[in-house]
């Protein structure tokens, strides 16, 4: 019979000699992901978006700001969205930026491409790392505007590679594979106005940043048109559009399982429809409302420009601003 055990000890079996317990090894995966984004590019009849989130992480911390920029460029504009590693993506779109802009206009997507593959070598393949480190890699959605032709072209880089896209649509960051199965039923038949690409984008947004961890904040989104205008968009009816749009994707899942239901009476089933309706006269009723405050908005900004004496008194709201990630302060040494 086994002698039992003295009280707090346990059974410790022997090592065998000669064989040493493997030392530790650094366990990379504690640490967040560097590629917690959402970045997306749609093309529609009369230009190009970009779009993506606000939400940085690093460490315990979370930060917000800008992931979309554009510069011009010699015979036209470039924009560009970015995901992964932060601070060599805009350290590379800077200096990729300086390269283009000395280039003649038939030669800015060479020039792009081999600026951005020499920093991806020299900052990511060069790293000692770079096999092991999954918080080393970044991706871009580039947008071009050609002056020449009137159009604007969709790219996207994957490491060393800038490749043109020709499905409409692309996604990059940890939101990609949500994003991507929301988009591709609207490039069945294509997106033709510009109007629904804003609402398609914010829709998709707003479902990744409600589902996929690392994605949020609030919505960026950049229009280049292929007549040489850009803008970039106000998100604040967008974002409240998607809010409401929650509830009616509820509404419209509980109509389809009534639909199968055998034993639902013709009374009931008409209730569920007169739901999704009511949801639906709920989202029109607040975009409506959002946009009403929005063009509010536009016209105090504009008599505040032209020295012009607002109707009302009211209070003083800051203009936006966002840093222009393509011009970086000068390089020492």
């Amino acid at each position: 019979m086994p002698r039992p055990f003295p009280v707090g000890q346990f059974y410790q079996p022997r090592r065998p000699v000669g064989i040493r317990r493997p030392a530790p090894q650094p366990l990379n995966w504690r640490y967040p992901r560097k590629d917690m984004t959402i970045a997306a590019a749609l093309s529609y009849e009369g230009g190009a978006l970009l779009c993506s989130d606000t939400q940085y992480e690093e460490g315990a911390s979370k930060t917000h700001g800008p992931k979309i920029g554009h510069f011009v460029c010699p015979g036209g504009r470039i924009g560009f969205a970015m995901a992964g590693n932060a601070a060599f993506a805009t350290s590379a779109i800077q200096k990729a930026s300086k390269r283009v802009r000395k280039a003649k206009p038939e030669h800015v997507l060479e020039e792009l491409e081999d600026g951005l593959e020499a920093e991806y070598r020299r900052v990511v393949l060069a790293h000692p790392d770079h096999k092991s480190d999954w918080t080393l890699p970044y991706w871009f959605i580039i947008s071009y505007w050609s002056a020449s032709e009137n159009k604007t072209w969709l790219f996207a880089t994957q490491e060393t590679t800038l490749r043109a896209l020709h499905a409409g649509y692309e996604c990059i960051g940890i939101g990609k594979d949500l994003a991507t199965y929301l988009l591709a039923p609207s490039f069945v038949t294509g997106i033709q106005s510009e109007a629904d690409a804003l609402i398609i984008a914010a829709y998709m947004l707003a479902r990744v940043k409600n589902s996929v961890s690392g994605c949020g904040g609030s919505s960026q989104l950049l229009v280049m048109r292929n007549d040489g205008t850009f803008e970039l968009v106000d998100s604040f009816p967008l974002d409240r559009f998607a809010f409401n749009s929650g509830w009616y994707d509820f509404n419209a899942r509980q109509l389809l399982i009534a639909a199968t239901h055998r034993d639902l009476t013709t009374e009931q089933f008409e209730h569920h429809i007169n739901i999704l309706a009511a949801s639906a006269r709920h989202v029109r009723a607040a975009w409506q409302q959002d946009s009403d405050v929005k063009d509010k908005f536009i016209e105090h900004f504009r008599r505040k420009a032209e020295g012009l004496p607002n109707p009302t008194e009211g209070p003083q709201y800051p203009e936006s601003t966002i840093g222009d990630l393509s011009h970086p302060p000068p390089l020492q040494g």
